[in-house]
């Protein structure tokens, strides 16, 4: 079983989505997935089942000793950061605390990616960096309002759109990370 966990200690900026999609990307590459989310505020989105393959774990804004333990047992750690200024210290802090736990891969997720001045600004800043293993960017998009809204996967709402192929990605980058066998590219 590989344990894939999204960290942050600012809310906002997309864990439970991402944990989510994560969950969906795993169930259609036919692997048996739970998904435990932490977060009070989401706890209604754990999904769990009998022998999992793969353990996605949306941890809570905020750090404490059962964070620990959570990123200590991971096997690769995604950090989702929103693109603006107000996002960079924690995302910072974030960084340094999952670093200094574990030597695990790192996937840094730019969630809400467009192309305004300060979001390009954020991926210079980013790109000069030592951080992380992989960075995938998720773009800002009206298909992930509208599937949180129908409680689905981007993927089922918006087959061939640019927030799927985003999504993909990352869940292709993680499992490649973690060394979870799935068919890349083959949805």
């Amino acid at each position: 079983m590989k344990t894939i966990s999204l960290v942050c200690e600012k809310g906002g900026v997309g864990k439970s989505m991402l944990a989510g999609e994560l969950r969906y990307y795993f169930e259609r590459h036919n692997l048996a997935c739970s998904l435990y989310g932490l977060d009070a505020q989401y706890r209604s989105a754990s999904h769990t089942v009998p022998d999992p393959d793969v353990v996605v774990v949306d941890t809570p804004g905020r750090f404490d000793v059962k964070l620990k333990g959570v990123i200590e047992r991971s096997d690769v750690v995604v950090i989702p950061v929103r693109p603006t200024p107000s996002d960079a210290e924690p995302f910072l802090r974030t960084v340094d605390l999952v670093s200094s736990i574990t030597d695990v891969p790192i996937v840094v997720c730019v969630n809400g990616m467009n192309t305004f001045k300060m979001a390009t600004s954020f991926m210079d800043w980013l790109s000069k960096q030592d951080i992380g293993d992989e960075t995938v960017c998720v773009p800002q998009s009206e298909a992930i309002v509208q599937a949180l809204g129908e409680e689905r996967s981007v993927y089922g709402h918006d087959r061939l759109g640019h927030a799927t192929d985003a999504l993909e990605t990352l869940g292709d980058t993680v499992s490649d990370l973690a060394g979870i066998s799935v068919t890349v590219g083959v949805w």
